[in-house]
């Protein structure tokens, strides 16, 4: 199937792939308008009809949805049509009384999402990393290949690059960028046993803010 400039040139041009969403609108083949009008405003962003009158179509779907998910989806991308991405900033992801409540696995979660895949494609690290709470010291298997980190919980590698040992709060500060591993270990709350503080910053660099709002349904 031929996708945005092509598409709308094989059906004639913006101006009459507008005129036949139009008509499928006033008919309410809602769905079959969303679709042709995507190809205009992949082809041409700032084409504002075809944005006007595809954010008139995902208006209609949301409020015939039943589904609360699929409504808010809808009505967001219309919000978008019309009004654009608004540049806000990186995320503040949460505050220090919901970071400190954070388990390690969310921690590391979130570190997983905060990864830039492509910088860390080529990298292929292993971490045997002891977490201090208040209750227990947990072992965490971390492993970093393929652009994705992933941990296991309970465990031990043989021969990992880095053995790390960390309070929860210190694993915390690393996620969220607020310190570095070379600060952590001056200060005491994080120690490499096995391996050295400047992998450990390649690694934590690696972790970066992203943005809160991003583009769903404009290019």
């Amino acid at each position: 199937m031929q996708v945005g400039p092509r598409y709308v040139a094989a059906m004639g041009g913006p101006d009459a792939v507008i005129v036949l969403a139009r008509t499928a609108f006033d008919d309410g083949d809602y769905r079959w308008a969303a679709e042709v009008l995507t190809h205009v405003v992949f082809a041409d962003p700032d084409n504002m009809e075809a944005r006007l009158l595809q954010a008139d179509v995902f208006e209609q779907l949301g409020y015939q949805s039943e589904n609360g998910l699929w409504r808010s989806e809808y009505l967001l991308g219309a919000f978008e049509l019309r009004h654009g991405v608004k540049d806000l900033g990186a995320v503040q992801l949460a505050g220090p009384d919901v970071i400190a409540a954070m388990t390690p696995s969310m921690l590391f979660d979130l570190a997983g999402i905060k990864l830039n895949g492509p910088k860390a494609w080529n990298r292929q690290l292993t971490i045997a990393w002891n977490i201090s709470t208040e209750d227990a010291d947990d072992l965490y298997a971390v492993q970093l290949r393929n652009g994705v980190l992933i941990y296991t919980p309970g465990l031990s590698l043989e021969s990992p690059d880095l053995v790390v040992d960390s309070s929860q709060p210190a694993l915390a500060q690393l996620v969220l960028g607020t310190a570095t591993p070379k600060q952590l270990a001056e200060s005491g709350e994080l120690t490499i046993a096995e391996g050295d503080v400047e992998t450990m910053s390649e690694i934590t660099e690696l972790l970066e803010p992203f943005q809160f709002w991003f583009n769903i349904v404009t290019p």
